[in-house]
């Protein structure tokens, strides 16, 4: 098979809960991959004959394993993945206010990865059906399957809606400030944000603030000063910024840069690792 990737928006009434849908055939770059937080929910139908397993998260052992399809919720902390030889899925990266359109309670998949079956009902045939369907078809297959589960009538709330997509785009808004655009207390607007995302708005915004930091870094060149680069990833205080990065991704700030330029840029959000590097996350 020759390496695949297509990447689409939803183009049915899902539009309102799912970012982008896309297949992937690939060879793993390395058996093994941390996975930094991300501000959305990512649902993953596995179409490879091995299985993907999640071996850590943070520092907590895990070790479950997922062969045919997935639900990763908004997470608080890295991950640690032992991926199949070949990379062959099927996936859709969901809102993160998106899970109770589909009846499943935000409580139950936020800073969680867990077998999909149950909460996306079908979805396992997927799996054991669309292994040779071409890429469109297959994410045709899966936008029909969410789109036949969304729930009659739903609707986001339109104030956790502003309110995710003003953190997205400024993370270093203060909470008291979206509560006061949102017409509620801050204590009922935290309480609503976290009955649709499951999270707490402060949680998000952080992990907002971390893509929006990565994303900016240098990947090549000299590295400028960490002191330097704080203000520009709104970040004030440096031991903050530096306890805020080591729970995000498990490595300091130097030592992340060093890790993306030897594995190559890629994703700030995916990062290779061989068997050394797995060793010494693995030991803390």
């Amino acid at each position: 098979m020759d390496p695949a990737y297509v990447e689409r928006p939803s183009t049915s009434v899902l539009q309102t809960v799912v970012q982008r849908l896309w297949y992937l055939r690939a060879p793993s770059p390395q058996r093994f991959e941390r996975i930094v937080p991300i501000p959305s929910v990512h649902l993953i139908v596995n179409l490879a004959d091995a299985p993907y397993r999640v071996l850590a998260r943070g520092r907590e052992l895990v070790g479950d394993t997922f062969p045919r399809s997935f639900l990763s919720g908004v997470q608080v902390q890295y991950l640690l993945n032992e991926n199949p030889p070949l990379i062959h899925h099927v996936g859709a990266a969901l809102h993160p206010w998106a899970l109770p359109a589909f009846g499943v309670h935000p409580d139950r998949a936020a800073q969680r990865v867990q077998d999909a079956a149950g909460l996306f009902p079908g979805i396992d045939t997927l799996s054991s059906t669309l292994g040779s369907a071409a890429p469109a078809a297959a994410i045709d297959a899966l936008e029909t399957l969410l789109a036949e589960r969304v729930r009659h009538g739903w609707q986001a709330d339109p104030r956790v809606v502003v309110a995710v997509n003003s953190m997205l785009a400024d993370p270093g808004r203060p909470i008291r400030e979206l509560a006061a655009e949102s017409g509620l207390t801050p204590k009922g607007f935290s309480a609503a944000f976290h009955r649709h995302c499951g999270i707490t708005p402060k949680r998000f915004a952080e992990v907002c603030r971390h893509q929006m930091f990565l994303a900016g870094l240098p990947t090549e060149g000299e590295l400028p000063q960490w002191s330097d680069l704080l203000g520009s990833g709104r970040y004030y205080d440096q031991p903050h910024f530096i306890n805020e990065f080591r729970r995000f991704t498990g490595m300091t700030p130097t030592a992340y840069v060093q890790h993306r330029r030897r594995f190559g840029h890629g994703n700030p959000s995916f990062l290779p690792m061989d068997d050394e590097l797995l060793a010494q996350a693995l030991r803390g």
